[in-house]
């Protein structure tokens, strides 16, 4: 297991609260996993629908200053209805999955990215898909009463989609602060919040 993932794992005990204040305002909440380590995790709760089922998740930004490439996890419980996220797991598979299920839009639904992911186990039955985040998406992260719509492909056609949702909170400074190793990496976000209008 990669050094970002032994941290990304260890940010799973924030899962325990994301079912808490599902209809309050969102927010950025700073995570630090490790002691004495200068990661920062920015995670913001969101909600997914799956079969009917509702269940909380979870979107979470990081920068390792040693690595200087932004991160984001999307964190699900590990099983939801019918949905047994396991089977995306990539060291069980072992190959990479032959097509891309996973896409990320805007709150206007036009896509923003269809990312190849990383998936693995989290604590506190959770489930991580994990990518580079490409500029298009850095750069709506601060911008006020806006958001994203993440759906999840399954890997069967006759299952559907997985949806989550996220708000992004009126003050970007808690995410801005996690990702301010990236600063290098993420500069470019005033020209692609202009594109993606």
């Amino acid at each position: 297991m990669s050094r970002f993932f032994r941290q990304a794992v260890a940010v799973g005990a924030a899962w325990l609260a994301l079912s808490a204040g599902a209809g309050a305002e969102t927010s950025w909440r700073i995570a630090a996993p490790y002691q004495g380590n200068p990661l920062k995790v920015a995670v913001l709760t969101g909600e997914g629908t799956v079969s009917g089922h509702v269940f909380p998740a979870s979107l979470e930004f990081s920068c390792h200053p040693d690595a200087k490439v932004p991160r984001v996890v999307l964190r699900v419980p590990s099983m939801v209805a019918d949905w047994d996220f396991h089977a995306y797991d990539s060291a069980v598979r072992g190959t990479a999955l032959g097509r891309r299920f996973l896409t990320v839009l805007a709150s206007n639904r036009r896509v923003i990215d269809r990312p190849a992911f990383t998936g693995i186990d989290g604590d506190n039955a959770s489930f991580m898909f994990s990518w580079q985040p490409n500029e298009a998406l850095l750069a709506r992260l601060s911008r006020q009463n806006d958001g994203v719509m993440i759906m999840l492909a399954g890997l069967r056609r006759s299952q559907g989609s997985l949806e989550t949702r996220f708000v992004f909170p009126s003050d970007p400074a808690p995410m801005r602060e996690a990702l301010a190793p990236c600063s290098n990496a993420v500069s470019g976000q005033k020209k692609a919040a202009s594109d993606a209008q």
